[in-house]
This record gives structure tokens, C-alpha cells and sequence, in this order.
């Protein structure tokens, strides 16, 4: 994770860096007020607005964005602005590594070069993934569940803007591929396991994997995998193993961890259980 900075004008800003996701550079930004001279980037820049107003200013003029849309600056495209009444938003900087990963993540084979148009975008659904995605990898969320919502946003993304737009595979696609990487995901429960690891397993990029895996079973690859886990948890719960070695034992980090997906799924926590089904 980034150091976070505190400065004047209520700035505050964290960086990071995720090898997990090509080298994805990522920022979390709040400014009270600021104006940014015209500078570039050398990366493809996505910036999400999160909370109330910014300008940018590119070649084509200035705009407002605001909940709901989100900037494309391509690698070396001068943009300055400003902030007047406070804005908060996410960005990701995509270099070339980043940039060659997302191809192969479309066609592993042949990796097209992607672009994006640069400008201001108005698409709320997009918007909310990208946030998502990065809101999970600021929290440091498991490695499948990162890997998948960022594929899943980015896919998106490109699917509908990029330039080429890649093919996306159908849900008549081989039933076996999905099988292979289900009992993957049932036997290696207890390992951080990969989107690569599936995706080279069923002999599919990341995004056809992620896009078919979904339309299979109805949920995405990382939540199935703790659905594997929290059943294997119930199954010690019943044995009468005490919470915190069935937590390890099932594949998650902590007690807590455990506690807090087990309740979202059953609507009690773990020892509540336990009381259950010994009775």
C-alpha cells in the first residue's frame, strides 16, 4: 500500500502499486481545492469520480465530472483543472506491462494492442465497477476476488469503448472447461489461488474465463470459492471445532474474516451456529 500524504488545502492522497494486476498503479485522491497545471502521463490514466466536482481541461475544452463518469487520458495527452468545492476520486495508471496483460487477458495467443478514446465518460455502470474494483484492492481483499473484479471492470471497459473491441467468448462454450476449473476451486479451497491459475487451467483468457465462469454458475469465480470454503467451515462447525481453527482450516486469514462472510451468507455468525446444530 501507499504512504498516505497530508497537505494544505485539505489534500490527501494515497499510492500504490499492485504486482498482482500487471503493475497497475493505483490513487485514491480527495482535494478541497487545487488546480493542476497542463501536464501528461506516460501511462493510460483512468480517474473515477467518487464524491462532488472536477474540472479537467484537454484539447477538446473543459468538463465537469461528477458521480458517475470518469476520465480516459491517453499516455502523453496534456490536461490540467481544478477543484473548487472539494473532489474526491480514483485513479489507475495502466503502463506498458499493465496494458500487455490486459490484451492477453482478451486472447492469450495474440494479444491485441488496446486503446481507449481519451475524453470524459458518462457511464454510471462502468463507473461503479472500476470503484468497486479499486475500493477491494485498497482493502487488500484476496487475490481472486482483486484479480476478478478488476478483469471484470477493465473487460467491461474496453468491451464497450476499446479500441479494438475484443470478442467475447458465448456461454455455449465447452461445460467440461468449467468443470476442470470448479473442482480446481474445490479441491485447492484453502490456497490463494489465481485468475491466471483458472484461466490457464481451462485454456481461456482471463476475461473469457471470468465472463463464462459467471454465466455457468451465476456467480463470479472468487465468491464461489469462498461459498467452497464456508460450506467446508459449516462441515467443522458441526464436528464441534472451535472458530478460530476452523477460520485457517477453511482457507481464510483470520476469525474474522470467517465471521463476517459467514454471517452475510447464513445471517449468524460461526459460534451461533455452532450453539445450533449441537443442540
Amino acid at each position: 500500500m501507499g504512504t498516505r500524504l497530508a497537505a494544505a488545502k485539505a489534500t490527501d492522497l494515497q499510492y500504490w502499486r499492485d504486482r498482482d494486476l500487471d503493475d497497475t498503479y493505483l490513487l485514491k485522491a480527495r482535494y478541497g481545492s487545487h488546480t493542476w497545471e497542463r501536464h501528461v502521463h506516460e501511462e493510460l490514466v483512468i480517474s473515477v469520480s467518487e464524491l462532488g466536482t472536477g474540472v479537467c481541461e484537454t484539447k477538446d475544452g473543459a468538463h465537469r465530472s461528477g458521480p458517475g463518469t470518469f476520465w480516459i487520458f491517453a499516455p502523453g495527452e496534456p490536461h490540467g483543472g481544478f477543484v473548487e468545492d472539494g473532489w474526491q476520486y480514483r485513479g489507475a495508471y495502466l503502463g506498458e506491462r499493465a496494458l500487455a496483460g490486459l490484451g492477453a487477458a482478451f486472447d492469450a495467443e495474440h494479444p491485441p494492442v488496446l486503446e481507449l478514446p481519451p475524453g470524459l465518460y458518462h457511464d454510471a455502470e462502468v463507473a461503479e465497477l472500476l470503484l468497486a474494483a479499486h475500493r477491494r484492492d485498497e482493502d487488500d481483499a484476496p487475490l481472486l476476488e482483486r484479480q476478478t473484479l478488476w478483469a471484470n471492470a477493465l473487460g467491461t471497459l474496453f468491451t464497450r469503448y476499446g479500441k479494438p473491441r475484443p470478442a467475447v467468448l458465448s456461454a455455449s462454450t465447452s461445460e467440461r472447461r468449467m468443470r476442470l476449473a470448479r473442482d480446481y476451486l474445490e479441491a485447492h479451497f484453502q490456497d490463494d489461488v489465481s485468475i491466471d491459475d483458472l484461466a490457464r487451467l481451462s485454456g481461456l483468457s482471463r476475461f473469457h474465463f471470468m465472463r463464462l465462469f459467471r454465466a455457468s454458475y451465476g456467480i463470479a469465480p472468487h465468491a464461489y470459492l469462498v461459498q467452497v470454503r464456508l460450506n467446508h467451515a459449516k462441515r467443522l462447525l458441526m464436528r464441534g471445532r472451535a472458530a478460530a481453527d476452523v477460520a485457517l482450516s477453511a482457507g481464510f486469514c483470520d476469525q474474522s474474516a470467517l465471521t463476517r462472510h459467514f454471517k452475510r451468507a447464513f445471517g449468524v455468525p460461526p459460534a451461533a451456529y455452532a450453539q445450533f446444530v449441537a443442540r
